[in-house]
């Protein structure tokens, strides 16, 4: 079944003209200003599906949202007209963009009051097509009318062509009254009204010639010839000619059949040349006693959509979420593309040709009601959830758990009951006056334990806070180091971790073949490409312990140099985020143990201090030292058991940046 959707933009009820009912827009968008063209543009003759129009003066990007039957990867003809008509009383011409999806279907250049038409054929991936106008700047983008039609094949629309007389130069009209047999013939559905008329040169030794400027480097063209003799030939008559496409030879000793249709075309798209020109040229051959006919002819031009539109099932659920929540924004087309036209509240991955993905979701304070939507099972992508500040009700569903990406959610300031799923609660590892303790995992996959402070704590939140400051001035290997807090949450990390506000030097050293051990220096700007020369030997993790170890025992063969500085600026901001990875030589390509690592870190920067008093002894940097040795050594022996720790540790939610605020006697952690 054929699947037509008629819209006539601008009118406020429905309408049958010539059997065809066009809808209100009404349905189609949610934006725009209803408008009729000025009077003296409103003639007896006027198309009636020109006379309105929906005009788009807020906003940068408005789209209709059509869902034809057949639903997705099914051809459709869309079509687009434009009449301006002095509607708005300005009389000036605007210009705008008309995208199909994501990607731009045509620049729409109004510069007088006739109407002006335009059209694609397009499959799209998902149920909707969305057609958007884009505010350029230029003028407010508007529309008169828009028609969709699904279509059997990308070659024929079943008399949905529009097909207008052309009157070639120097050629003579030829016709029959016979019948034609143009479609059982073919497979193109060709009306008997356009076979049985044809054009030939008025002088039989000419060529037939048509051209086509679609004004671009990049045009190139699908072409249908469409041939019926419809003259009766004498004798040994024969018509026969070839075919030139920009003075090229492209099909040769073409010869059409009496009464009946042939078809040429090309099934590799024909380059417009250097300026998106098309030139035909239909010669006689030398054996052709009668000249060269056409009798009709379509091109289509190549559209290239490089976009690549947003995961249908990130579509999907998003369409489903705002028809749930009745979403108040502008989110109009696709959440993911353009990328600077996504959604409000919607961040996305873009990873070349692939689909985006939503990676994000803000719904905070969005006067959301009911319970938490279903259709966010589908983000499969999605890192952080952002529900807070809104009136949720119900208990908190087990899909949230099982999305497999989710790392931050947030559901504070709502109505929610009831228990929160256990795989929200297994990370909990202990609690204490203070509050709750759960696992958490900072972005190098190192472990830490995340202490918040319970709203039923009996102990204050100054004491609590005094506690936190305590901690950043503690160091001691039996003591969990503070690697970093926010607001009123402290968290606290085991043995190997590092307080991170403290500073550490760019000197860099370097143990030769020898077993010498030579300074570099580099500038902060530069830092982060120390240790990356191709000709240098890389060092591993544990080569560096050692060089530390023999620098902390005072080893001579240390070649001073008067440059020195300081890469706080640099290291700081990475430390305090837990970017371990990012402060690590580049060459080492992550082959190091992160715990010793953070330890080894710890001793450096307790060595920053210029009062001595702060400082620790250079034996205890040595006992520190051969620990982080110690804890290399015996991670190489236990390889395998640390990878399959760490594919263990990498499942579920990361609970140092998740946030669940159910019920007042609970509070987890937030971002950082």
């Amino acid at each position: 079944m054929l699947c037509f959707i008629s819209i006539d933009c601008g009118i406020q009820e429905g309408y049958t003209e010539e059997s065809t009912y066009y809808s209100s827009d009404a349905n189609f968008v949610d934006t725009g200003i209803n408008y009729n063209v000025s009077a003296e543009y409103r003639a007896a003759d006027l198309d009636p599906r020109l006379a309105s129009l929906r005009s788009f003066p807020q906003g940068t990007r408005n789209c209709y949202t059509l869902r034809p039957e057949q639903g997705k990867n099914n051809s459709y003809l869309i079509r687009a007209w434009f009449l301006y008509g002095n509607y708005d009383g300005q009389n000036s011409f605007p210009k705008f963009d008309l995208y199909i999806g994501v990607n731009l279907w045509e620049k729409i250049g109004i510069s007088n009051n006739a109407s002006y038409k335009t059209e694609i054929m397009y499959v799209p991936s998902t149920d909707y097509i969305h057609v958007c106008l884009l505010n350029t700047g230029a003028g407010t983008p508007f529309i008169s009318c828009a028609r969709a039609k699904a279509i059997e094949r990308a070659i024929a629309d079943d008399l949905g062509r529009v097909w207008s007389y052309y009157n070639m130069s120097n050629t003579e009209s030829i016709s029959t009254y016979f019948p034609i047999n143009s479609q059982s013939s073919n497979d193109y559905e060709l009306p008997l009204q356009i076979m049985k008329y044809g054009a030939k040169p008025l002088n039989d030794s000419d060529p037939l010639k048509y051209y086509l400027d679609q004004g671009g480097s990049t045009t190139s063209f699908y072409l249908y010839l469409h041939f019926c003799d419809v003259e009766e030939h004498k004798g040994n008559d024969i018509r026969e000619f070839d075919i030139l496409l920009n003075g090229q030879p492209w099909l040769e000793s073409i010869v059409p059949r009496y009464q009946l249709t042939t078809t040429v075309t090309n099934e590799i798209p024909i380059w417009g040349g250097g300026f998106g020109e098309l030139w035909l040229s239909i010669v006689k051959t030398n054996r052709s006693t009668l000249p060269p006919i056409l009798n009709a002819l379509e091109i289509y031009v190549e559209k290239e959509l490089p976009q690549s539109p947003t995961d249908p099932e990130d579509v999907d659920a998003m369409v489903n979420i705002s028809l749930t929540y009745a979403v108040k924004r502008n989110w109009q087309g696709d959440p993911c593309v353009p990328m600077t036209f996504s959604w409000s509240g919607v961040n996305c991955s873009y990873n070349g040709n692939n689909s985006p993905q939503v990676k994000s979701l803000n719904l905070s304070s969005s006067d959301l009601t009911g319970e938490i939507a279903p259709a966010l099972s589908a983000l499969k992508s999605v890192r952080y959830l952002d529900l807070s500040n809104n009136s949720l009700t119900g208990t908190v569903p087990e899909f949230l758990a099982e999305l497999p990406a989710l790392e931050i959610l947030n559901l504070a300031g709502n109505k929610l009951t009831g228990s929160i799923p256990k795989a929200l609660t297994e990370k909990v590892i202990g609690k204490g006056g203070f509050g709750t303790v759960y696992l958490g995992h900072l972005e190098d996959g190192t472990e830490v334990a995340v202490k918040m402070l319970s709203r039923s704590s009996t102990q204050g939140s100054e004491q609590f806070w005094t506690e936190a400051e305590l901690l950043t001035t503690i160091h001691h290997r039996n003591l969990a180091s503070l690697i970093g807090r926010e607001g009123k949450a402290v968290a606290r990390g085991n043995e190997t971790q590092t307080h991170a506000r403290t500073r550490i030097e760019s000197d860099r050293y370097y143990r030769s073949d020898s077993g010498s051990v030579r300074k570099g220096y580099r500038s902060s700007s530069s830092f982060q490409f120390c240790g990356t020369d191709r000709n240098r030997a890389v060092l591993t993790w544990e080569q560096r312990l050692q060089i530390a170890v023999d620098a902390a025992h005072g080893q001579p063969a240390i070649i001073k140099s008067e440059d020195n500085t300081h890469i706080v600026q640099w290291v700081m901001p990475k430390l305090e985020r837990g970017e371990i990875s990012n402060i690590a030589d580049p060459r080492l390509e992550g082959e190091f143990d992160s715990n010793s690592m953070w330890k080894a870190l710890e001793a450096a920067m307790a060595c920053v201090p210029s009062n001595s008093l702060q400082r620790p002894t250079m034996s205890e940097v040595v006992v520190e030292l051969n620990e982080c040795l110690e804890m290399v050594i015996a991670s190489g022996r236990d390889l395998e058991m640390t990878e399959i720790s760490k594919t263990t540790s990498s499942n579920g939610i990361d609970f140092l940046s998740n946030t669940l605020d159910v019920d007042s006697s609970m509070s987890l952690p937030q971002a950082r």
